[in-house]
């Protein structure tokens, strides 16, 4: 069923950064063109560098398509593949739950509708696996475990190494819960792995599992993080360059709430409040680029 629909309003070179969403879209396009670019989730982990869950770019990815850095974002090139395609008024395009979607408007006036829709009893594909279990895991260690947002990244990685033992003592309460916890994201991580495999059959689709052998030489690794003894690689793949402080997100940025706005003092006088085209001038005179007052009041002579 459909649960959601936005209308989308911009104009020429407006973006909307590469993200991804928890359910199934229908992006139309109303007025305008629209460049896509879309990339399947099993590079979530293999180049795409997703924000924490946590984080209020949830669901973006760090890498900016527009100007990739490769230093900072180094799988992403090497590995990342995509489709690109161009809407124009009265076409759409589906993008699967979990499929990262780029969106540019390449029109002076450019609108659009975006239907969300449940994805009912649709099982999910394999690919879409990693970025599933990771959410679970980073949502499950904050709400049910109690860890800060801060310390999500450092016990996953006493997980992947295997010291939880090292930073745990088993005669207290806590400790047992943290070592409990440990063994509760490996074993998440293996059996998503194991579920896949069992969707997945034989690959003919006739499950007796005699079907032709899949040639999986062109895929991307991210498959072989999730199975049986694959915590550790899978762990270590989304711990790579994530969980971590963004020092450009500045206090000032508007989508932290705790933010305290900036408040001006309000100079005028009693005058320039009741006429404000007396403080018009007088910001114009203090050098602002205040627009000339227009009248919206037919006068004879002057506007007409």
């Amino acid at each position: 069923p459909c649960f959601g629909v936005r209308l989308l309003a911009s104009a020429r070179g407006s973006l909307r950064p590469l993200h991804y969403a928890t359910e199934e879209r229908l992006l139309v396009q109303a007025l305008g063109r629209s460049r896509c670019v879309v990339i399947p989730p099993r590079h979530t982990f293999n180049g795409l560098y997703p924000y924490p869950v946590h984080h209020p770019y949830d669901k973006n990815s760090m890498v900016d398509l527009e100007d990739v850095d490769d230093r900072m974002w180094p799988l992403f090139k090497e590995n990342v593949r995509g489709s690109v395609c161009y809407l124009k008024p009265g076409e759409a395009l589906f993008v699967p739950r979990y499929h990262f979607l780029h969106v540019e408007s390449l029109e002076e006036e450019n609108a659009s509708l975006s239907f969300s829709f449940g994805s009912g009893a649709r099982a999910r594909s394999p690919e879409q696996a990693g970025v599933i279990v990771s959410r679970s895991l980073e949502e499950r260690l904050v709400s049910t475990e109690q860890i800060k947002e801060r310390d999500v990244k450092f016990w996953l990685g006493v997980i992947r190494d295997g010291e939880e033992l090292e930073w745990c003592n088993l005669d207290t309460v806590p400790g047992y819960r943290r070592v409990v916890m440990a063994q509760m994201v490996r074993d998440a991580i293996e059996e998503a792995g194991e579920d896949d495999s069992d969707d997945e059959g034989d690959g003919d689709g006739d499950g007796d599992g005699d079907g032709d052998e899949k040639d999986d030489s062109d895929q991307p690794e991210e498959g072989v993080c999730l199975g049986r003894g694959r915590w550790r690689s899978f762990l270590e793949r989304m711990l790579d360059r994530r969980l971590e402080s963004t020092p450009w997100l500045t206090p000032r940025d508007p989508l932290l709430l705790k933010d305290t706005p900036k408040l001006l003092e309000d100079t005028r006088t009693e005058w320039e409040r009741k006429y404000p085209e007396f403080f018009r001038k007088k910001l114009q005179r203090e050098g602002w680029n205040v627009p000339d007052a227009v009248s919206t009041v037919p006068i004879p002579g002057v506007n007409i």
